[in-house]
């Protein structure tokens, strides 16, 4: 049970950061603001690293963690481990 609320959970927080990254925009312009500043020269692709980062890897890697979570619940319900 613990493991299916973790999961829907961290579905829920996935899906915000794929459809409401307000603060993952402040960082992305905070980095572009950087790189001016800093007059670092040739192209820089951190700015767009960070956002592909933040915007894709981010929730795949917490729906993939959720997703072993619940798998680690259900083997310790099958095998008699700490959830009974």
């Amino acid at each position: 049970m613990v493991g299916i609320a973790f999961f829907v959970f961290t579905l829920l927080m996935s899906v915000l950061l794929l459809f409401k990254p307000y603060c993952l925009d402040h960082l992305i312009d905070s980095v572009k603001i950087l790189r001016q500043t800093t007059k670092l020269e040739g192209e820089d692709k951190s700015a767009e690293y960070i956002f592909i980062l933040s915007r894709f890897i981010v929730p795949a890697v917490l729906i993939v963690s959720s997703l072993f979570a619940i798998l680690i619940t259900f083997a310790f319900r099958r095998w008699g481990g700490w959830v009974k």
